[in-house]
């Protein structure tokens, strides 16, 4: 009688150690060997529809991610992946913690190459598509929302609420950011992590971010993406959709230079353009802002509105 009860008791006791708790920002993840993270079976064919279906125009900007994001879905997807037990996979180019049955430790400090995510610099100016991209990004690779509608998998911080921290109180929010990461990276190694607006933190805040992912000592995120936005470079030069990727990326490239002492060379050397909208490209994001609205109405309104929103250049 006595065995019986101990079983369970020790069943439950191993999970309490090895389980990652419910993260904060997506309450519907349960226990891990219960619920795995929330990823869309076929991220590239889903990136694909998405970006068809809801996206216009930055022709420089689409290519790039595209590019770079099928790539490294395809790999992640040839990867073999059981219930969060990594193993050694040589075919996919970032190297997995062996964990042998161990608690979950994708994220321990590691100093190699190999832990390092996916990283891009959406530059260009404000309104452009660059934070949409992002929520995009998100639909593609993750499958599941929270209450609030956001994306499981999906982590994202405003540098705009850390524009006017003292320095004395740096460490304390760099100690923050990393907790929330790691944990992140402990339900989800293959995660989304965005840094919006870093343009607008002190350098020595943006130092210590670069450094948790590139650091001696960084972070484990082999299978992570990691996006920082800005508006770096558009101060000062005036940006038009005929730019080359030449003509677009050197003012961002000397506005970082001028912006930081000490030249970040992640964010000089993964830009990711994006330029104003031509016209004909603004129509079709409005076409499809109205499509998107339309398609809302109708179902909250289904028993008394059936029309149909349209769009002209003379209005």
């Amino acid at each position: 009688m006595t065995e019986n009860l101990l079983k369970p008791l020790a069943l439950l006791l191993l999970c309490v150690q090895v389980c990652p708790q419910k993260p904060s920002f997506c309450p519907s993840w349960s226990f891990y060997l219960q619920a795995k993270c929330p990823l869309v079976q076929n991220a590239t064919a889903e990136l694909d529809a998405v970006w068809e279906a809801e996206f216009a125009g930055q022709e420089l900007a689409t290519r790039t991610i595209r590019k770079v994001l099928s790539k490294a879905f395809r790999e992640y997807d040839n990867a073999v992946v059981d219930l969060g037990v990594t193993k050694l996979i040589t075919t996919f180019p970032y190297t997995f913690d062996i964990m042998n049955g161990n608690p979950i430790s994708q994220h321990k400090v590691k100093g190699t190459e190999s832990g390092r995510p996916i990283f891009m610099h959406f530059a260009g100016s404000q309104g452009v598509g660059k934070s949409y991209c992002t929520e995009l990004i998100a639909r593609a690779m993750f499958a599941g929302v929270n209450a609030e509608n956001k994306r499981c998998g999906h982590l994202q911080f405003e540098m705009s609420n850390y524009e006017s921290t003292p320095p004395k109180n740096f460490a304390k929010v760099q100690n923050s950011m990393y907790d929330a990461i790691t944990q992140q990276l402990h339900s989800c190694p293959r995660s989304l992590i965005v840094f919006d607006e870093v343009q607008k933190v002190d350098e020595k805040m943006l130092d210590a971010i670069l450094d948790m992912f590139y650091g001696k000592h960084a972070i484990e995120a082999g299978q992570a993406v990691l996006i920082m936005v800005s508006d770096l470079g558009v101060e000062n030069c005036q940006l038009h959709p005929q730019m080359t990727r030449e003509e677009v990326t050197q003012p961002i490239q000397d506005a970082v230079a001028t912006r930081f002492l000490r030249v970040k060379q992640l964010l000089l050397d993964n830009i990711v353009p994006f330029v104003p909208l031509a016209a004909d490209e603004l129509e079709k994001v409005t076409k499809l802002k109205l499509l998107k609205l339309q398609s809302s109405l109708l179902k909250k309104y289904r028993n008394v509105w059936a029309g149909r929103l349209t769009w002209q250049k003379e209005v």
